[in-house]
């Protein structure tokens, strides 16, 4: 991999394409590029690469930015990444839950362990069954019904719905109306059952990190593209490269930047992050909170160290919390003391923010855009709200979005993409 870092980047004058961002959605469209040998120069206006997916260290702890997970049944991330490398690290298969009775309880999987096959007969009751099964049909034929009508086919008093179904999806879709289409809502839970939730040993930035370490192509950072058009880009600085294609691998708001009218507004929901350190575990198991009962701006809480050591220092405990966008710090300390019975109260914040643009509220076939992403005779789209708002889907666009470029360069034919072995 060749990666410069200035201020002032050393960029080339002329490349067979040029990528315009240094995510996901990039960094796989050039690996399937150096696949086929075609020459590429990544463009990342940030000093980092890995777009959202990025990590900091603070005194020891590893941060990510804002709660991330890694579903280990990603077919995209199977073909691009190698999950030894990645040290991949699982969350255990359950959830802990708020009871009817205001405790907390831990509900584990009913397809993993005998354990989780008991919760079953403690969350789902007799009168359950029935509109599960209506929920289930429902689902199978119409796959663009919101979750939350589908999850309306439950009684509003169903365990199950309430403490389990609702909470979950709201803290991990970030929708709290749950808008979101059911067939997107079913993968996701459908590659969480078969393979579960992981981190990285090392943090969530060890994603890109990978994928740019396989990399020989140019990688230029502190690189801000402000303008792009049929002839390639312009650089902030005002220096240009003449490239025969152009990938714009941004978000969807940049993306209308670059290349005005290629497709509509896309409302994106926001996230907050807080994270605190302890002397004590709070949860006995690497599982997630998902708060029913307790009211308050908490959708996620997980002990990070929990599920890899490498999280926090030795005799700490790393907690995540992830929150609605502008909650204070007073709100969420107050919903923690509720939930940890005060336990709370001794954790020290470390680090907060707020991911503006966390998920596309709109995505896919939904923003109507040409076939094949290409918008141009020679400028072609990329980024996670052309598929999902996941990582599969930002490694997916940027796939799709070399497919285009191979046959824009080279007029067609096969393409051979990266598989790790």
């Amino acid at each position: 991999m060749a990666t410069e870092h200035t201020s002032e980047p050393a960029v080339c004058a002329e490349s067979e394409v040029a990528i315009v961002g240094g995510g996901l959605a990039g960094l796989s469209c050039a690996a399937v590029l150096e696949n086929n040998g075609v020459e590429y120069t990544i463009l990342e206006k940030s000093p980092s690469i890995g777009g959202k997916v990025a990590t900091d260290h603070i005194d020891g702890f590893v941060l990510d930015r804002g709660f991330q997970v890694y579903l280990g049944h990603y077919p995209m991330g199977k073909r691009l990444l190698d999950y030894t490398k990645l040290e991949l690290r699982p969350f255990y298969k359950g959830l802990y839950i708020d009871t009817p009775s205001g405790s907390t309880t831990l509900v584990s999987d009913p397809f993993s362990t005998y354990l989780g096959a008991k919760d079953i007969r403690r969350f789902i009751s007799a009168r359950d069954i029935i509109p599960v099964f209506r929920a289930s049909v429902a689902q199978a034929r119409y796959p663009e019904t919101s979750t939350a009508e589908i999850l309306r086919r439950l009684r509003s008093s169903s365990v199950l719905r309430r403490s389990i179904a609702e909470p979950f999806l709201r803290g991990i879709l970030l929708d709290q109306e749950l808008e979101t289409p059911i067939a997107f809502t079913k993968s996701i839970a459908t590659f969480l059952a078969r393979e579960g939730a992981s981190l990285p040993a090392l943090g969530m930035d060890t994603i890109p990190k990978y994928l740019a370490s396989q990399l020989s192509g140019s990688i230029h950072l502190d690189a801000e593209v402000v303008r792009v058009g049929s002839k390639g880009v312009e650089l902030s600085d005002g220096r240009q490269i003449v490239s025969r294609c152009t990938v714009v691998a941004t978000d969807a708001r940049a993306t209308n930047q670059l290349v005005p009218g290629t497709i509509k507004a896309v409302p994106y929901r926001s996230v907050g992050y807080t994270y605190f350190s302890a002397s004590e575990r709070p949860l006995g198991h690497a599982a997630v909170y998902v708060p029913s009962l307790h009211k308050g701006p908490i959708l996620t809480v997980s002990v990070l160290s929990d599920v890899s050591v490498y999280y926090a220092p030795q005799g700490q405990h790393l907690i995540s919390v992830s929150h609605r966008a502008g909650a204070s710090i007073a709100d969420i300390r107050t919903q923690l003391g509720q939930i940890f019975k005060g336990q709370s109260n001794s954790w020290e914040d470390i680090a907060s923010g707020v991911i503006e643009e966390a998920l596309p509220a709109v995505y896919g076939e939904r923003l109507r855009v040409p076939i094949d992403r290409q918008v141009a005779a020679n400028i072609v789209l990329a980024g996670d709200f052309l598929e999902t708002p996941s990582i599969n889907g930002a490694l997916a666009s940027g796939v799709n979005a070399a497919r285009t470029v191979m046959a824009i360069v080279k007029g067609g034919g096969s393409t051979t993409e990266p598989r790790v072995k």
